[in-house]
């Protein structure tokens, strides 16, 4: 009887140690990324331009720095992504390729945007959404 006892806590002791230790790695669970993988560079590129799509700016902004990145498992891949763009000096009327486009410098019209975007990407559909925006513009 205290054998039996003994090895269900010591069970439920080493099943708690590991959720804690690689709790992380849950299915699920948000991981942090590096700034600098493509599918994190083409999500933030995608959101900067459904940014742009949304807005009413006259002109457009571009992706100038990936600050953090974070992504989830779900019915597909969730991104979370703080980025920071700049106002370019490509008016929205006209059709062009944004990597062309330059960042404003001038101080009296440029502005940098800090953003928070979650993108959702669903491969096997060729399906990527905006889902959430939120930015402040930095002095």
């Amino acid at each position: 009887m205290m054998t039996t006892g003994w090895c269900s806590r010591a069970f439920v002791v080493l099943s708690l140690l590991s959720l804690y230790v690689y709790g992380q790695k849950l299915v699920g669970g948000f991981q942090n990324r590096n700034p600098t993988d493509e599918d994190v560079v083409q999500a933030a590129k995608f959101a900067v331009n459904a940014f742009n799509s949304l807005s009413n700016e006259e002109y457009d902004y571009k992706l100038m720095k990936i600050v953090s990145a974070a992504t989830q498992v779900i019915a597909g891949v969730r991104y979370d992504l703080n980025v920071e763009m700049g106002k370019t000096n490509c008016n929205r009327e006209f059709t062009y390729d944004i990597s062309s486009c330059d960042i404003i410098q001038d101080p009296k019209l440029a502005r940098t945007y800090l953003c928070f975007f979650s993108v959702v990407e669903v491969p096997w559909e060729n399906q990527e959404s905006l889902v959430a925006v939120n930015c402040k513009v930095q002095q």
